[in-house]
Formats: C-alpha cells, structure tokens, sequence
C-alpha cells in the first residue's frame, strides 16, 4: 500500500518502510583516528569522514584527565601533579588518536 494509515484516536501518520542501517560502534578501549571538531567539558566531538559529529564522553577519554577552563582544552595527567600534565591537543588540521 503506498498511502499511510492513520490510526483512530492517534492524529500519526504510519508508513511501512525499507531501509539498511549502518551501524559504528567501536569496541571498548579501541584507538580510532579522526578529526578534532569541537571540544567541551562535556567530552570530544570527532569526524571519522564516513562518520561525522562522533561524540566521545568525557568518561571515555584517557584517564586521568580534567577540563581547564583557563585552556578551555582537556588536560591529562601523566603523572602525580600538575607539572606533569599534558594538553591534550586540539589540532584541527591532522588525525588525532582518540
């Protein structure tokens, strides 16, 4: 049927449809190389170019590692204080590890 159907009581309009999905769900601790698109406090948005606007959670990101707000970047911490840590970059221009 190439109409819709709408249900009784309901306003919606029901189309049946065909579609392929697909589907990028990187395993857990897996390393992927992209482009830095943004950065926040509440994580990293990357673009893989076949994937773009990938965000990453803050939760997810190399521990341990802080937001600066000075920086307005996403520090980690390579040893026990803060002469140790190490900016995380944000280099828009080249791949980035994530």
């Amino acid at each position: 049927h190439a109409g819709g159907y709408v249900h009784h009581g309901d306003g919606c309009a029901y189309y049946r449809t065909t579609f392929r999905l697909v589907v990028f769900r990187p395993f857990p601790e897996e390393v992927i190389e992209g482009w830095l698109s943004r950065a926040t406090k509440d994580g990293l948005w990357v673009s893989l170019g076949f994937f773009t606007d990938i965000f990453v959670p803050h939760t997810q990101l190399a521990q341990p590692s802080e937001w600066d707000d000075a920086r307005q970047s996403w520090v980690y911490f390579s040893g026990g204080d803060d002469e140790e840590a190490e900016v995380l970059k944000h280099d828009y221009d080249e791949g980035q590890r994530i």
